[in-house]
């Protein structure tokens, strides 16, 4: 079992990264659309939001401190293209729907 503060840990890097990601949503849904008053992409932010909440509350701490880490044996070009379909996949989504 893991340490309290292993789980306290892991726990503050999932929120940070999901925050994170909400935020660069937001950032590039209204700079590409240039309008803030876009109702769609607030309703879209805030079931994200929804989402990441509802994870936080249902889902084992320990197994969402796991989660926010690599894990052991996992390999390089395996975490290079899993990076890559995360990041360009949603960005250019949200690029393209403002």
């Amino acid at each position: 079992m893991r340490k309290n503060k292993e789980v306290a840990s892991g726990i503050r890097t999932w929120w940070l990264k999901n925050i994170l990601f909400l935020g660069l949503a937001g950032a590039l849904l209204f700079l590409t659309s240039g309008n803030i008053d876009w109702g769609m992409a607030w309703s879209y932010l805030a079931a994200m939001l929804l989402v990441v909440t509802a994870n936080a509350v249902f889902t084992d701490p320990t197994l969402l401190a796991e989660r926010s880490e690599l894990q052991e044996g996992t390999k390089k070009w395996d975490i290079a293209l899993a990076g890559f379909v995360a990041i360009t996949g949603p960005l250019s989504i949200w690029a393209l729907a403002g």
